[in-house]
């Protein structure tokens, strides 16, 4: 009878544990569909940071992959992008024999890098954005403001020039707020990790492939994940790999710490960038504000009231 009950206990746990893991998946899954893209790069950060631990603690690499594999539960472009990076590592270091637990710092490191980013972009978008809002609201206030001072620019509206009025305004305020939003979006929300290829021959050649072998392990891993964050063109002549290559054999140094320091310049050059694409984007930014925003205040904010003024003045 207690073996019984000792089974039935056993049998209990472990279905208390499988329904906890499954319930834990749906939760993460959920969480990575209402939240953004950051919160996918922390879930994939803290999923690599645990298998690192794992293999420090002398867990064998086939066991760390059975226990926490790597997949991201949600299907948005950014998580496949880091799995096929990670599927990208994992075949370089399998290939390679480096350490597993420097590819996964690797990846960690480059994906803290991109959070890094995405904080620093969202401080350089908020000027824009808050002017880009204020901008929109100019026309609805120039109304509100009419109002307030007795011009009724609001009745001129119920007028067929004034639906006229109204048509055109609306829809140059509408043109011109989305054509804010575009440039906005387009020059500060372009997902970019930079330097990962040196890094990846950093990886093969820990692993003691030969310069020529670790190139082309690294390229076909590139190829076969079909990650669009990565590019062959990094090994041709005027690549960063090439170019770090050419460097360590002309200085007569190790071709890692070349590479690595490549990276992390190419990194910085990344972010510089986007400094000077966020200076710019108050230049570019007038262009639709003159061409849209602008007249989409006169029609609905001067005009109505310039034409109540003259209604006005014609009966008194």
């Amino acid at each position: 009878m207690r073996a019984v009950i000792r089974e039935f206990e056993s049998v209990k746990r472990e279905v208390s544990t499988v329904f906890a893991s499954v319930w834990q998946r749906q939760a993460d899954r959920a969480r990575l569909l209402i939240t953004g893209d950051e919160t996918v790069l922390r879930h994939a950060l803290r999923k690599l940071q645990q298998q690192n631990l794992m293999l420090r603690a002398g867990v064998l690499s086939a066991r760390v992959s059975e226990a926490q594999p790597f997949q991201l539960p949600t299907r948005r472009v950014i998580a496949r992008e880091i799995e096929a990076l990670y599927a990208c590592l994992d075949s370089v270091a399998t290939e390679s024999g480096a350490p597993r637990s420097l590819a996964l710092e690797s990846l960690s490191t480059n994906i803290a890098a991109l959070l890094e980013l995405r904080k620093r972009r969202r401080l350089l978008a908020a000027g824009p954005q808050a002017s880009m809002f204020l901008i929109a609201l100019l026309p609805v206030l120039a109304i509100a403001v009419g109002e307030l001072l007795g011009f009724a620019p609001l009745s001129v509206m119920f007028t067929p020039i004034g639906a006229v009025l109204a048509v055109a305004g609306f829809s140059l305020l509408l043109v011109g707020v989305r054509w804010l939003r575009r440039m906005i979006t387009a020059t500060l929300s372009k997902e970019n990790l930079v330097g990962f290829e040196c890094e990846l021959m950093v990886l093969a050649l820990a692993g003691g492939m030969p310069l020529q072998a670790a190139q082309k392990c690294v390229a076909n891993a590139i190829l076969e994940s079909g990650s669009t964050w990565l590019s062959v063109d990094q090994f041709a002549p005027h690549g960063a790999v090439a170019g770090a290559l050419v460097t360590a054999e002309l200085t007569c140094t190790g071709a890692n710490s070349i590479l690595l320091a490549n990276a992390a310049d190419l990194r910085r050059k990344s972010l510089e960038q986007l400094e000077i694409a966020a200076e710019q984007l108050g230049a570019k930014l007038l262009l639709p504000m003159g061409l849209c925003v602008l007249p989409a205040f006169v029609l609905l904010g001067v005009v109505p009231v310039i034409i109540s003024m003259l209604g006005q003045w014609s009966i008194g």
